[in-house]
This record gives structure tokens, C-alpha cells and sequence, in this order.
């Protein structure tokens, strides 16, 4: 089924209420995915019905046509299937290669060997889709539908490799969209079956698979399981974004009894405040909820929470920094400043070490004699020491300053600024604790050093980091600082809200909407199994009405919406009671699997069938009921490949079907099938009637043969106005294909008794400067041909020319114009 098709069963009217939304939705996925999901191929099989127009066999099977072997023919076997014609039978013995035609197509069709059924690893005849030593292997099937669209599906094998692709070619398109055919192409042609072949029918259907072949029968297509996945996976969301929404909410929750408890702990003399009612469900505004809850809170308030013990922290570590950088300065200035900076402490103090007492009355640096230099060595090494204590002491101290400056100060500041009526100290306070955020001091002679040497000496900093700290921690700041978090922690619940809201709510929407639409489905499958039971049961009474045939039913389980049940189960009455499969003859089996076959699949994308070996095991009276529902199918609009051997099946068709073309193929001794008769039914008269002449007449002496020449004429010239009347059929339908004036064309000559009349019919069909009306203006100016062709017809024998020669330029003229004619049907 079409998108199109789902829509309407399930919104006739349009969507109503949200679950009709929900299934509206799907529905335009799903078509999206059909304009561009062309890996599946489900938009070219939208676009049929499909009718076969050729099979191009090389290598494949029985057929060593063009394969490459010695003795092949160089060109592929190609069967055309007229347009003009409903009927196609291809007539052969045993063995000469017509299941290789089914099975050609049923492999190019599904995509692979491994998917057609006659491939089956269980068949005890292995067989081999290589035609003998062939390392490779070619099939090309064609078919077009009513807008003159093109599908043309390849397979090749090559050194056991296979390969296959979809080419759609829509009017108007010249490169159209190339693709390989996946699963569910495979599955889509399998299950509306337009190739059955003889092991398929025969022994497939038997062994338990006539259950199987019912159930995809009544499937409904692929849409609904589309469908279903759609809703299902919404349904899936939306519980996920239920569970989301929950923990968000949860989270929230916990995150506001933590400030709660936190801010209570840090503000005993601020009055706790009443704890929020956080929306519990999705179902509520929670945008609306937010802005109301929050609509008189201060957006504008610093982040950081006032210290209380920070003044004092803060006027400890300046008075500390302070009190060392004295004792520092003042130990370094009584020491020597060439010495004590860098390394020279450590030098001295090596120098000292290595002198030891061998030198006692000499220096060891200009090695004079003197007691003092080593007194002043020991003094200045001390001095040297006090000054590095000193200054680790500075640096330590500093630090700390800076530690409290940077972690505790400065976000206080920072967020200091933001209030008008302490902007101006928190910025100068900022300006210069900014500058210690880059590190640490490590020397006397760093910018960190240096901005903590300043902090230390300002004589307003305490004052200002009072005013800053006043305003931050009194009561009303702490309690809108308390709301502000409060309203930061709740705005991921708006988050949430905005992120699975709109889907959390859509949980019950999705159930309902996958209810209405499994009670869609089980609807609809149940019409399609009434009607299709109702046309199986007919074609079955056809069939078996020998016998006490008692009717047919197919029964089905209902769905839910967890999933479609397609289960299908089928039971026969039989002699008044029910009764199983096993009871039937092979013939009556045979009847049964026809009746499924033609009594189903009237809406699938397929328009054709090909049956091989459609009568086997029936007997005279069922072959010709299976001949009369063809022949009513075909009225219907059906097109029928039939494969056999069947001389009778042959004769019962052409009594029964109107347009019908018989093909005859053969065999040479290399394996090449070659085409006895043409795929035209023109083609098949013009042959009868170089037969006729060549069996009726020996060109060497002119004797004729059983016929008298009278007869013979008469007989060949009515071959030869049977073809041109075909081949202006053909015309008029190639030439009108996927016109609205087609029934209304084909009317007109069906109408025109005269094959004048028929020849003017066809020229009027087409425009003035058409080639076409060239040729038929010919054959209309040649009075006596027309009136020879009349003549036979209604069998005035008193003016026919009965010479071989005569006889041999009607047949050839007549052949030349039917070729010419449907050559400019491509113009």
C-alpha cells in the first residue's frame, strides 16, 4: 500500500485529535522516506503496477547464449512480450529452456540466487546459474508500467561473484536512479509473487509452505510495519523523555534541599525560607510556573556569599606580611649586599668548609697571613643566615596574604561591583588584588611581591573591604542571594521542560495512536481476507467442481499495539467436513495452489504472472478451467507468461484468449535456446504464411501440394490481413500507451470491419508529420492489395492471383510494412 492508500484508511477526515496528529506525522515520515530511501526501492514499486516487457538471458542456466563458450551465439537470448497482447505462451519439449526463462527472472527480480526459490540449498539438483564452463552469466528483465516509466532489473555472475542493480527510469529522467536491491525488495517481490515456478508450485507449497504463501497474501505491505515503528519508536521516546524529565526533576529537587540546609547552616540570623512545590509532572507549565515563582528575584546580585570572619583574616595576614617585610628589610641592610643576594651565601659557606684548619694563618681567597679572616667569615656567614630566615619568613607570610587575598577576597569584589552603592572600593580593592591571581610570589624582585608589599601598606584597605562587606552580608542580600541560587537551580527544570516536555506528555497520545492504528490494521486485513478468501473460493469451486468441494476459509488472530499479527491458518471442506491438504490428489492439489495464484495479488505492484508448468497433473477439464480464468484475467487487465510443454494447454488457450502470442523456442547442440516463432502476433501470422506458401508449393516444378492453389491463396492473404490488423493494433497501443484516449482508440479499430477502414482509423491517431502516416498513406493508395486482402477474407476466390511468385510479394509486403510500422511507433 501507498502512503497514500494509509492515509486514507486511517484519516479519512483529516487529523481530529493528537493521536490523528501523532499517525499524520508518521505518515509524512514515511513518505519522506519513500521520496529518498531508494536503497529499498519502495518508491519505484509505489510507482506501478508493473508489466513485463522483456528477459534478456546470457549464460545463464540452460541457455549458453552469448556466454562465451565455443558454439554460442554472440547475442543473448532476448523474449519480448508485446504490448498488444495479454497472453504470452512460450511453447517448448522438456529441457529446451523454459524454466530457465522463470528462473532468470525470478533471480534478476529478487536480486541474488541465494532469494529465488528455485536456488533452494535443499534441492537435491543443485542447480547452477552458470550455464556449464561459462565463468559468467547475464539476466536484464524490463518491465514498464502506464506512465511509460521504466524498471529494469540486472544480474550477472561473474567468476562466482554475483552482482545485481534496479535502474528506475521515469519519463522525462534519461539517467534515472540506480540501485541494488535489498532484503526487503527481495521480500516484496516474493510475496506477491508474479514468478512460480514448477518446484515452487509443486513441492515449496506443498511441504508446509501453503500457510506461508497465504500469510504474505493477505499482507498489507510493508507501510504498516513502517508505521508501526515510527509510532513505536515515539512511544519509546517519549517514556525516555518521561524518565529524563523525572530525573531532572529529581535532581532539581535535591539540589534545592542542599542550598536549603547549606544557607540555614552558614545564616542562623536570617529566617529560613519556605521550601519550593517544584512541579511533579511535564503535564504542568513549568516556563509559566518559573517566571511566576521567580518574577520579583534579583538577577542583577553577586554569586559570592559575605565571610564573616574575612575582615579579621584579612587584617591578621597585612599585619603578619607587614611586621615581615620589616624584620626582612632591616636584616638584609646590615648585611653585606654583595654576598647575600644569590648564591654567594651558599659559596661562602663551601669556601669556609674546604679551608678547614690546614690554613688557619692564611686567607683562603688572597692567601695572606692574618688571625681575622676567619672571624669575619663566621660573622658574615651569620648575618648572611638571619637575612635567608628573614626573608622565608617574608616570603611565607606573603603568601598567606596572597592565598586569602585571591581565594576569599576577590570574588567578594568581583561580585562587590555589581552593587551600586559599593562599586567604587570593590574596584579599587579589585585593581589591586587582581594582579596576585597570576601567581605566587618567589623574590623580592617579582610584580607579585611588590602588589602584596602595597596591599600590606594601605592604610584605607580595611576600611574599604569593611564597606564591601558590610553590604554583602546583611540580611537582605543573603536572602536574595538565597533566591537567586534557588531560581539558577530551577532553571534546569525549564531546560528539561523545553528539551523532553513536549514529548514526556506524549506518552498515552503514542498508545492510543498505535491502538487505532492496530484496529486499523486488523480492519483492513480483514476485508482484504474476506476478499481475497471470497476470490480463491470462487476460482477453487471452478476448479474442483467434480468434486464435493464445501468452501475455503482463511482465519487470522487480531493484533495489538505492541505489534501486527499476520498469522493465517486455512481450512477446507471437503465431503462436508473439514479436511486437510494431505486428502487431495496431486491434480486437485495443483488446482488449489492455481487458485491462490490467480485469485490473488490483484493489488500488488506487479500487473503480470509467469507460470511454469502451470498444468501439470490436470486433467482435461481443469486445463480448460484454468485456460477460461486466464482468459477472464487477461480481460481484466493481467498479462500471463505461461511456460510449458503442454499441446493442449496451447489449443484450450487460443479458444479461450483473444490476443494470445505463442512462442516456440529450441535448442541447437551447443545449448544456445534460439526463438522458433516471433514475440509479435503479427509476426506469428506473416510466419504461417511463408509456412503455408513454402508446404503448399514446390518452387522447383510449381506443383502444389494438398491444398489447390485457389484455397492456398485465399488462406495465406487472409495470414497476411490477420497481421496488419495486429500489427495497427499494436501500433495503436504502443503509440497511446499511458494516454487517456487509449480504450477509446483501441474502440475505434476493434469497430473498423474493413481493413481500409482500420488503416484511416490508425492514421487519424497520429500528428501530421509522424512517419507513420507516411506508410499507411501507401498502403492505402496500393486499391488492389487492399482489395485482395478483402477479398480473401470473405472468401471471393474470383479475382485472387494464385501465383507463387504473386503470393511471395504479398507476404513481403506485407512483413515490410508491420516492421516499418511499429519501427515509427519509437518516433
Amino acid at each position: 500500500m501507498t502512503v497514500a492508500d494509509l492515509r486514507a484508511i486511517l484519516l479519512p477526515n483529516g487529523p481530529q485529535d493528537e493521536p490523528d496528529a501523532l499517525i499524520h506525522d508518521a505518515l509524512e515520515q514515511s513518505r519522506l522516506a519513500l521520496d529518498t530511501s531508494r536503497d529499498e526501492l519502495t518508491d519505484a514499486l509505489a510507482a506501478g503496477p508493473w508489466r513485463l516487457r522483456s528477459v534478456s538471458v546470457s549464460g545463464f542456466r540452460g541457455a549458453a547464449n552469448n556466454s562465451g563458450l565455443a558454439g554460442a551465439q554472440p547475442t543473448p537470448l532476448v523474449l519480448e512480450v508485446p504490448r498488444s497482447v495479454d497472453v504470452v505462451v512460450v511453447h517448448a519439449s522438456n529441457g529446451v529452456g523454459k524454466s530457465t526463462i522463470s528462473d532468470a527472472l525470478d533471480v534478476a527480480l529478487r536480486g541474488s540466487t541465494a532469494r529465488a526459490s528455485a536456488f533452494s540449498p535443499n534441492d537435491n539438483r543443485m542447480p547452477s546459474a552458470v550455464h556449464a564452463d561459462s565463468r559468467r552469466s547475464v539476466v536484464s528483465v524490463v518491465l514498464d508500467n502506464d506512465h511509460d516509466d521504466r524498471l529494469t532489473a540486472t544480474w550477472r555472475s561473474t567468476e562466482g561473484v554475483e552482482q545485481s542493480e534496479v535502474v528506475w527510469q521515469q519519463v522525462g529522467d534519461p539517467h534515472g536512479i540506480t540501485e541494488l536491491p535489498g532484503e526487503r525488495w527481495a521480500e516484496t517481490v516474493a510475496a506477491h509473487h508474479p514468478i512460480v515456478s514448477y518446484d515452487y508450485m509443486a513441492h515449496n507449497l506443498r511441504v508446509g509452505g501453503l500457510t506461508e504463501f497465504v500469510h504474505n497474501t493477505l499482507s498489507l505491505g510493508d507501510g504498516w510495519w513502517k508505521l508501526r515503528t515510527l509510532l513505536t519508536e515515539g512511544h519509546e521516546d517519549s517514556i525516555d523523555a518521561l524518565r529524563c524529565w523525572e530525573q531532572a526533576r529529581h535532581d532539581v529537587v535535591t539540589a534545592l534541599t542542599e542550598l536549603d540546609e547549606d544557607m540555614a547552616e552558614k545564616h542562623p540570623e536570617v529566617r529560613r525560607l519556605t521550601p519550593l512545590a517544584v512541579p511533579d509532572t511535564p503535564f504542568v507549565d513549568v516556563s509559566n510556573w518559573f517566571t511566576t515563582t521567580f518574577a520579583n528575584v534579583r538577577t542583577d546580585l553577586p554569586t559570592s556569599n559575605a565571610d564573616y570572619l574575612l575582615e579579621h583574616d584579612v587584617t591578621v595576614a597585612r599585619s603578619f606580611a607587614r611586621d615581615s617585610i620589616e624584620r626582612y628589610r632591616a636584616a638584609r641592610d646590615r648585611g653585606d649586599r654583595m654576598l647575600w643576594a644569590g648564591d654567594g651565601l651558599a659559596a661562602l659557606t663551601e669556601l669556609v668548609d674546604r679551608a678547614g684548619d690546614r690554613h688557619a694563618d692564611r686567607c683562603p681567597v688572597c692567601g695572606k697571613s692574618g688571625d681575622d679572616w676567619r672571624s669575619r667569615a663566621d660573622r658574615t656567614l651569620q648575618e648572611l643566615r638571619v637575612v635567608r630566615e628573614e626573608f622565608n619568613l617574608a616570603l611565607a607570610d606573603l603568601t598567606d596574604l596572597s592565598q586569602v587575598l585571591v581565594n576569599r577576597v576577590l570574588p567578594l569584589l568581583r561580585s562587590g561591583e555589581l552593587v551600586a552603592e559599593i562599586s567604587l572600593p570593590a574596584a579599587r580593592l579589585r585593581t589591586l588584588v587582581e594582579p596576585l591571581a597570576g601567581g605566587r610570589p618567589s623574590s623580592d624582585q617579582d610584580s607579585a611581591w611588590a602588589a602584596l608589599e602595597v596591599i600590606a601598606n594601605d592604610p584605607d584597605f580595611e576600611r574599604d573591604l569593611a564597606a564591601v562587606v558590610s553590604v554583602l552580608a546583611s540580611e537582605t542580600n543573603t536572602v536574595n542571594l538565597w533566591h537567586a541560587v534557588r531560581r539558577r537551580r530551577c532553571s534546569a527544570l525549564v531546560a528539561a521542560q523545553a528539551r523532553y516536555g513536549r514529548s514526556a506528555v506524549r506518552v498515552e497520545e503514542f498508545r492510543r495512536a498505535l491502538d487505532r492504528l492496530a484496529e486499523a490494521f486488523d480492519r483492513t486485513h480483514e476485508a482484504r481476507r474476506t476478499t481475497v478468501e471470497a476470490e480463491m473460493d470462487g476460482r477453487l469451486r471452478t476448479l474442483l467442481a467434480d468434486i464435493d468441494f464445501g468452501g475455503l476459509a482463511v482465519e487470522i488472530d487480531k493484533s495489538n499495539h505492541r505489534g501486527f499479527n499476520e498469522s493465517a491458518t486455512l481450512r477446507l471442506m471437503l465431503d462436508g467436513r473439514e479436511g486437510g491438504l494431505g486428502v487431495l490428489s496431486a491434480g486437485q492439489y495443483n488446482a488449489l495452489v492455481l487458485a491462490l495464484l490467480l485469485g490473488t495479488d490483484t493489488s500488488g505492484p506487479f500487473r503480470f504472472q509467469v507460470l511454469d508448468d502451470p498444468v501439470h497433473a490436470l486433467d482435461e477439464f481443469r486445463t480448460d478451467v484454468f485456460a477460461e480464468l486466464v482468459a477472464l484475467q487477461a480481460a481484466a487487465g493481467k498479462q500471463f507468461v505461461l511456460l510449458t510443454h503442454d499441446e493442449q494447454l496451447v489449443e484450450v488457450l487460443r479458444r479461450h484468449v483473444s490476443r494470445i502470442c505463442v512462442v516456440k523456442f529450441g535448442r541447437d547442440e551447443h545449448g544456445n535456446i534460439t526463438q522458433i516463432d516471433a514475440t509479435h502476433p503479427w509476426e506469428a501470422l506473416i510466419s504461417d504464411a511463408w509456412k503455408l506458401l513454402q508446404d503448399n508449393t514446390d518452387r522447383n516444378t510449381g506443383a502444389h501440394g494438398t491444398l489447390s492453389p485457389t484455397t492456398a491463396a485465399m488462406l495465406i492473404l487472409a495470414f497476411c490481413r490477420q497481421a496488419v490488423d495486429a500489427v495497427l493494433r499494436e501500433f495503436a497501443l504502443e503509440i497511446n500507451r499511458g494516454s487517456p484516449d487509449l480504450a477509446a482508440a483501441v474502440e475505434k479499430l476493434e469497430k473498423a470491419k474493413l481493413t481500409r477502414k482500420a488503416l484511416e482509423t490508425t492514421r487519424r491517431l497520429v500528428p501530421e508529420d509522424h512517419p507513420a502516416r507516411a506508410l499507411i498513406a501507401t498502403l492505402l493508395s496500393d486499391r488492389e492489395y487492399l482489395t485482395e486482402l478483402n477479398a480473401a477474407s470473405h472468401g471471393d476466390w474470383s479475382s485472387l492471383d494464385t501465383a507463387h511468385a504473386h503470393l511471395t510479394d504479398r507476404i513481403a509486403q506485407t512483413e515490410r510494412f508491420c516492421s516499418n510500422l511499429l519501427h515509427t511507433a519509437d518516433s
